[in-house]
């Protein structure tokens, strides 16, 4: 099996209809007091994790379990890889003045992170968690304050690096030398970005309460999903956003900045827009970003 996983949000809420075929969560979000597993279709927390408060400057925005069974996050703080038993394997702190907010696993067994700061820095790491490649930027962010310059990166299948602008209404592509090759208009600050296999960009929009999808060749805009596309549900901060397969997506709908009631923590939906399942419940706490694990995955 190839091991590969999608990453955004959530809350419990089962609609009317068998829930898909990928049957574990493992989720966070910035204020949320921990990392926990759940299983889908019941929500029961399979295992949970303890996190420093956001006062102590800490919060999850990124996570990922990895080939191994790892569980890979970024807490504002740091960076680090632990066992599902809490066993620290490596952790990167953020350097004095910066915060990190994305650590992911590349296909060669690495990772990537992106460090806020003056200047702003994306940072490789290889197997092992020791620094490989550092690259600066210092005029992408250079009129933004720390917390406010991004939040999840991407390495493209291109080589190149995706940076969606947290506080501004751009995308940066940047070459493997750091080079800007281009600039992606989009509709606000964004969360997250996922390259499609055609290379289109799917843009998660935070306080605009939208999805848009981009053309990677034009720049031109293919779709938006507005603030109450869904019917009977509604958007808030959209965090991250991903494509589950052929003809499924979901997207974290953080609810740190606005409420409603019918505002679940994590969509499910179709190409169509069609709410196919969701989550929501007070109990898991806020989400901003998820990892949906292998059918065959099994808590230990």
């Amino acid at each position: 099996m190839n091991w590969k996983y999608w990453c955004g949000t959530l809350c419990f809420l089962c609609i009317a209809q068998t829930a898909p075929a990928q049957s574990k969560i493992l989720f966070s979000g910035s204020g949320n007091a921990s990392l926990k597993i759940i299983d889908k279709k019941s929500g029961n927390i399979e295992w949970e994790h303890p996190m420093r408060s956001y006062a102590e400057g800490y919060e999850c925005n990124c996570l990922q379990m990895t080939e191994e069974g790892n569980i890979l996050y970024a807490s504002r703080a740091a960076a680090q890889l632990m066992t599902l038993d809490g066993k620290e394997l490596w952790k990167y702190p953020a350097p004095p003045r910066t915060e990190i907010h994305n650590a992911t696993r590349l296909d060669d067994g690495g990772y990537l992170l992106a460090v806020n700061g003056q200047p702003f820095r994306i940072v490789e790491l290889d197997e092992n968690g020791r620094q490989r490649k550092c690259l600066e930027f210092k005029e992408l962010f250079n009129k933004v304050g720390t917390h406010g310059q991004c939040r999840q990166i991407l390495k493209s299948r291109n080589g190149n690096y995706l940076i969606p602008h947290f506080s501004q209404p751009k995308v940066f592509e940047v070459d493997a030398e750091g080079k800007l090759v281009r600039t992606y208009q989009t509709r606000g600050g964004s969360f997250s970005v996922f390259e499609e296999k055609n290379g289109d960009l799917m843009v998660s929009l935070g306080d605009q309460h939208m999805l848009q999808w981009i053309d990677r060749k034009t720049g031109k805009e293919k779709r938006l999903i507005r603030q109450n596309d869904f019917e009977g549900f509604t958007l808030l901060f959209v965090a991250q956003a991903t494509r589950l397969g052929r003809n499924r997506f979901m997207v974290a709908n953080w609810a740190g900045h606005d409420f409603a009631d019918n505002a679940p923590q994590l969509i499910e939906f179709d190409r169509k827009g069609r709410v196919k399942w969701y989550l929501h419940d007070e109990k898991y706490g806020r989400i901003s970003t998820f990892c949906i694990l292998p059918d065959d995955y099994r808590q230990p």
